[in-house]
């Protein structure tokens, strides 16, 4: 039952690589068929040319809604349009503030994010932070504002635990005051760090 729930999850959250993939597919084919038959049979499937216009619209939008759920959007844009280098905003952070060399001295490492979720493991900055300390073997707790259930993503890529900060129903606006924040931050912290005493 929960390898089909995985599979299923697996299949939503990438819903749009998978029409994607199945209409280019698709749009190949139709394409190869059609200048199969004008050559050979002097047949025009004049359709075709239609069909695989309009896929390829429904592709382009696609593809810009999976480039926009995983941030992917703006990197994009720079390359088009510019003479950019795609390089991951994690690296270089880690590589300006020269993380490494305090993590390899760390008893433990504490990272966080607004709100953890199934993306934070797909290389934002608290798994890049992760797997650096990974690199020396150290433990990595994260503190998020709120946790979604499919932030579990988040363990396998080298957070051994994560604790959302909030501490009842509020609104968001009350969640991000500033004093709000940093005393939910700091009682949260406080009953973690009181496990390793």
């Amino acid at each position: 039952m929960d390898k089909s729930k995985s599979i299923l999850r697996e299949i939503w959250d990438n819903f749009e690589e998978y029409i994607c993939a199945i209409a280019l597919v698709i749009m190949a084919v139709v394409t190869f068929v059609n200048v199969f038959s004008r050559k050979v049979t002097w047949f025009n499937m004049s359709f075709s040319q239609e069909l695989v216009t309009t896929m390829f619209v429904w592709v382009c939008c696609l593809a810009a809604a999976s480039a926009f759920k995983t941030d992917s959007h703006m990197g994009f844009a720079f390359l088009t349009f510019t003479n950019a280098v795609l390089e991951s905003g994690i690296n270089i952070v880690l590589d300006e503030t020269k993380l490494e060399d305090y993590i390899k001295d760390a008893d433990l490492v504490i990272t966080g994010e607004g709100r953890m979720d199934g993306q934070t493991a797909m290389g934002k900055a608290p798994v890049g932070v992760a797997k650096l300390a990974k690199k020396y073997g150290k433990k990595v707790i994260a503190f998020a504002g709120a946790v979604q259930r499919d932030a579990r993503a988040c363990n396998d890529a080298g957070i051994d635990a994560f604790f959302p900060i909030l501490r009842g129903v509020v609104t968001l606006e009350e969640a991000m005051k500033n004093e709000n924040a940093k005393l939910n931050l700091a009682d949260t912290a406080e009953q973690v760090i009181r496990l390793m005493k």
